[in-house]
């Protein structure tokens, strides 16, 4: 069982599987969406997604889109998207153990800031890439 938490603590949550994918996403609504300059996710059967404590406050960020975080420290948390709502994406600091956390690649490289610098060997796509 993977668990994880927001930043208080009070939303928290485990999955009931492996994560089927993992990337650095550098789109303009993640960097938005969290400050930073861009976000690791990781992908599960949504189905196998459960809130343990607390609750996720969620709206929709785009049309189709659902993002989710905790009510009571704003942690950004999760990601769905309508159109494959068998998944959902779960960001990778909420994971209690981060050995868990292995990306395959970064997505959105055209939204990425030019003060990035990246040095790792991982694939770099300009926009999504399955």
């Amino acid at each position: 069982m993977i668990k994880g938490r927001c930043f208080c603590g009070e939303v928290q949550f485990e999955i009931a599987s492996e994560p089927r994918q993992s990337n650095h996403c550098h789109c303009i609504s993640c960097q938005r969406a969290s400050g930073a300059p861009f976000v690791t996710w990781l992908t599960f059967a949504a189905a196998d997604f459960d809130v343990t404590h607390g609750m996720i406050t969620e709206r929709e960020s785009s049309p189709g889109v659902l993002r989710g975080h905790c009510a009571a420290c704003g942690t950004a948390m999760t990601w769905q998207s309508m159109t494959r709502s068998d998944s959902i994406d779960i960001t990778a600091a909420c994971f209690d153990d981060k050995s868990i956390v292995k990306p395959s690649s970064h997505i959105w490289m055209s939204h990425s800031p030019p003060w990035v610098s990246l040095d790792d060997d991982l694939p770099k796509h300009q926009e999504w890439s399955k």
